[in-house]
């Protein structure tokens, strides 16, 4: 299991001349850096691909619908699937108006359920867990540490504005995180079917 002082210790070794600009003591250097790691797993999480499901929920009324785990609403990043309490997944709706199923409209609305009735379980993405603490464990996959590394190298660059070695450790960061993608698909099998993330769902942004 890599933890986020593993994390910490080689960012530490790739990013040498930029990291005296988070701290001059290593108490506030790693401060920083837990906080820039913790952004990384949130902008990977469709790498990261941690899935989790719903508390029931008893639907009985069109509308949005407010899912929860472990009575705290679902700190969703995407939704895979609605299963109704028969264990078959309910459709999704082509669009807002179509008469039955579920819908989703952004990243920041609930989901909408039409022609429901009855108990349910949502299927989704969740973000990977926070990290406090060197001893945190990453919720993040072996096989795209060293990407993950690198985007982290990336944030403490583009904190000392430079943007241009940013840039470099981002793209060196989606090279290797090719490898993780492949892992969610091969680790899944090839025959189940479904969506997985591919390289155009990392870092939009950059």
């Amino acid at each position: 299991m890599t933890t986020a002082g593993d994390i910490i210790f080689l960012v530490k070794k790739m990013a040498v001349s930029d990291i005296r600009e988070l701290g001059l003591s290593e108490s506030q250097q790693n401060t920083y850096l837990l906080a820039y790691i913790t952004r990384a797993l949130k902008e990977l999480a469709h790498v990261a691909y941690i899935t989790a499901e719903s508390d029931v929920l008893t639907i009985s009324s069109d509308g949005y619908q407010q899912f929860m785990k472990n009575g705290q609403p679902v700190d969703m990043y995407s939704p895979l699937r609605l299963m109704d309490n028969s264990g078959k997944p309910v459709e999704k709706r082509t669009a807002f108006d179509a008469p039955r199923g579920w819908w989703r409209e952004s990243a920041s609305s609930l989901i909408h359920t039409k022609g429901l009735s009855g108990d349910y379980v949502l299927h989704y993405i969740t973000y990977p867990k926070s990290v406090q603490s060197e001893n945190d464990v990453v919720e993040f996959p072996d096989a795209g540490i060293m990407g993950l590394v690198f985007w982290v190298c990336g944030i403490v660059k583009e904190s000392a504005n430079g943007y241009q070695e940013a840039q470099v450790m981002y793209d060196r960061a989606k090279e290797r995180l090719r490898i993780a993608i492949a892992a969610n698909d091969y680790g899944r099998g090839k025959s189940s079917g479904g969506w997985v993330p591919s390289l155009n769902d990392v870092g939009l942004i950059y």
